[in-house]
């Protein structure tokens, strides 16, 4: 008798979205922009460890075997993903676990990390006020 392997759930993928809020504000496109021109390597390696986080996010599915050294908590469910070139960089992001989206909130360097941490959770706070009032 063969034993048959249990079928892995197909979960809906993960998808990367900017986070808007109520009037179609996104902090993330502004802050990006203003890193990449003054620090376009800066900017690249971002987004490739951006990358590497949501491959790894769409192999496990959940945010819990997460396993990356880029990655860190922030508090109220925001995280960073770094990188440390000529310039140590940060992205802000959130993960919405319910709809399977990884939210982009701010972006910025180092040395205005605690005001851009600031600046991403007040994004996230207005980002889903809007979405509950759709």
């Amino acid at each position: 008798m063969t034993r048959r392997k249990k079928k892995k759930e197909t979960q809906k993928p993960w998808i990367i979205e900017e986070a808007i809020d109520e009037d179609g504000y996104s902090l993330f496109e502004k802050s990006i922009e203003e890193l990449a021109k003054k620090h376009p390597d800066e900017a690249r390696l971002l987004y490739q460890n951006l990358a590497k986080v949501f491959d790894s996010l769409q192999d496990h599915g959940d945010v819990t075997k997460l396993r990356n050294g880029c990655l860190g908590r922030e508090g109220n469910g925001v995280w960073r993903i770094a990188q440390k070139n000529k310039l140590e960089t940060r992205m802000y992001i959130y993960f919405d676990i319910d709809s399977r989206r990884l939210l982009l909130l701010n972006a910025g360097t180092k040395k205005r990390q605690r005001s851009d941490i600031k600046d991403a959770k007040k994004q996230l706070k207005s980002h889903q006020e809007c979405e509950k009032n759709d």
